[in-house]
């Protein structure tokens, strides 16, 4: 058995209904295909244009994710917070503009 099974088994164990891994595996399955494709986006991006521009557009990413969990997942977002995707974003125009 591989780790995440083990700790499956291992934090189930004592309660009367085990939930259904079928599902959560598929998650899995699915979030592992997505992470390696972006991955190997992010390489083919790198030998094909300059590795700046490229580690700035993959830096917004994260800008991408704040927004998507404030839209969709109903996650708070400050005034810091805010002005720190801002710059995130602020640098990759940059970036892309010199």
């Amino acid at each position: 058995m591989d780790f995440p099974t083990l700790m499956a088994v291992r934090l189930a164990r004592g309660r009367a209904v085990l939930p259904p891994l079928r599902p959560l595996v598929v998650r899995g399955v699915i979030g592992a295909l997505v992470a390696f494709v972006s991955f190997g986006g992010v390489m083919l991006a790198t030998r094909l244009g300059r590795v700046g521009e490229v580690a700035a557009l993959r830096e917004t990413s994260t800008v991408f994710a704040a927004v998507i969990g404030w839209a969709v997942l109903g996650e708070k977002v400050g005034l810091l917070r805010a002005a720190l995707m801002g710059l995130i974003a602020l640098g990759a125009v940059l970036v892309q503009i010199g």
